[in-house]
């Protein structure tokens, strides 16, 4: 973004991450959270995959709100608990990666929260399967012990199960899925709603 004209800042919960942050991309990465003297000061501020990971989604997404412009715009990206790869994999699946992610959200969930905390929602996107491969391995290296013979760790192993077959199906349309089918990310594309 920088390379493009962009003044960009960043917020890192880590001190020395946000400082190395600085140092290699020359932008400034404040401490988490961010000051408020930002207030009424962005135009676009971006979440990609941090707001499973705060303890008060309503916090960040109202200061989130006070640091945009009227009219700025937030993006936010993160796991899908409606996906069928969370349905699938339930307890075992590799985005809820429990302890760090405090929160899972629905696509509804997520609406009903952005909207509660003074943003117009402008559109929500999926990204079916966008990490399948690495994704389902570590989903089904966690259903391991847990689900014994499960469809994916038996597919490894060579064995062609039903499951398997249908899988692989959907993996191979994941392009066409992605417009109509919830996938296992999320991209949620909103404005600050002016009083």
């Amino acid at each position: 973004l920088q390379k493009r004209g962009y003044r960009v800042r960043g917020t890192e919960t880590d001190p020395v991450a946000a400082a190395l942050a600085t140092k290699r991309t020359g932008a400034i990465v404040y401490p988490a959270p961010l000051p408020p003297t930002n207030a009424g000061h962005f135009d676009f501020v971006s979440l990609l995959h941090v707001l499973e990971h705060v303890p008060d989604p309503r916090q960040t997404l109202n200061a989130v709100r006070e640091s945009l412009k009227p009219g700025g715009k937030l993006l936010l990206v993160l796991p899908n608990a409606d996906s069928l790869e969370a349905a699938w994999f339930g307890a075992s699946w590799y985005h809820l990666d429990l302890p760090r992610h405090l929160w899972g959200f629905t696509p509804r969930s997520l609406v009903r929260l952005v909207e509660t905390c003074g943003f117009a929602v402008q559109n929500i996107s999926y990204t079916p399967f966008l990490f399948a491969p690495q994704s389902l391995l570590r989903s089904a290296k966690t259903a391991n012990g847990v689900i014994p013979g499960h469809p994916v760790l038996r597919a490894e192993s060579g064995e062609s199960t039903w499951q398997t077959r249908v899988f692989t199906g959907l993996l191979a349309a994941s392009d066409k899925l992605g417009k109509t089918f919830p996938g296992e990310i999320m991209e949620l594309m909103g404005t600050r709603a002016d009083d």
